[in-house]
């Protein structure tokens, strides 16, 4: 079956975000190649190195937002497409909590950047693999994918290792800290993702 019509077109706008690995689609959509990237996934990296490569994903995060033409207020796209979400009771959970925070920037985000998805040797040399599920989300919903599916990260993030890197993200957004905290971002990150 041949990748997404946008595929080509989300991978390299999103080869400008992160460092992505070489790669290759055939012209008729039906045969990626990636290069071998050096190392393993980050699930395997020693937990200072997973806390440190969140806290490389949240800066290029906030580094992005500050300079992101394309981020905007949740549009009625972005939100028609979020009620369609097979979880719709889950997302009422969430859609509660969404008129709590209010409208936040949405990016383009890998959308499955996980510590399976993330190949190399540790914070300073990796790169992502698996863009298929590329999509507009929430300008923290790359970062928080790693958290939600890293006990080392999420711990580090809850209990505030994070924290200062958390308030530069959200002002670079334009959030409130007190409103948006990392649980109900988190929260959020797990029923878009779990669709």
């Amino acid at each position: 079956t041949p990748l997404p019509a946008e595929y080509r077109e989300r991978r390299v706008a999103l080869g400008e975000v992160y460092s992505a690995v070489e790669w290759h689609l055939d012209d008729d959509d039906r045969l990626l190649r990636e290069a071998r990237v050096p190392g393993r996934p980050a699930r395997f990296w020693e937990p200072a190195d997973r806390v440190a490569l969140l806290r490389v994903i949240l800066a290029i995060s906030t580094e992005r937002l500050s300079a992101d033409t394309i981020s905007g207020p949740l549009t009625g796209g972005a939100r028609a497409a979020l009620d369609e979400l097979s979880g719709q009771s889950r997302w009422d959970d969430v859609s509660r909590a969404a008129q709590i925070v209010g409208d936040v920037p949405w990016v383009l985000a890998h959308g499955d950047l996980t510590p399976e998805n993330i190949l190399g040797e540790g914070p300073e040399q990796w790169g992502p693999i698996d863009f298929e599920d590329a999509r507009p989300a929430p300008f923290f919903f790359d970062a928080l994918s790693l958290a939600v599916r890293d006990d080392v990260m999420r711990a580090a993030l809850i209990d505030g290792d994070l924290a200062e890197d958390w308030r530069d993200l959200l002002a670079a957004a334009g959030v409130d800290p007190v409103v948006l905290t990392p649980t109900i971002a988190m929260d959020v990150v797990a029923v878009i993702a779990a669709d």
